[in-house]
């Protein structure tokens, strides 16, 4: 958290995003997808808004869906195969 504090204070979008990322993976791996999921769009949102690269939001993109897809896996609301490419 003190590293995406440090990209933060400096101003430095691809530290902030990478951080942000990286902060994700505690979150998901506790299975509290929702919290994953608002780290992820963080990252998302200051991509966009920071121009980066769009191959590079598209991943963000397909993360996102990963996550959302396994919370709606886990509440039997759809099945891995139709939660792909929904997003874009």
């Amino acid at each position: 958290y003190r590293a995406f504090e440090a990209a933060y204070e400096s101003g430095d979008p691809l530290q902030q995003i990478f951080w942000l990322e990286k902060l994700a993976q505690f979150p998901l791996q506790k299975g509290d997808f929702a919290t994953a999921a608002h780290l992820l769009n963080g990252a998302l949102a200051l991509a966009e808004e920071s121009r980066i690269n769009p191959a590079y939001q598209r991943f963000l993109i397909s993360r996102l869906e990963r996550v959302e897809g396994a919370l709606l896996e886990r509440l039997g609301k759809k099945t891995p195969a139709e939660h792909r490419n929904y997003l874009e």
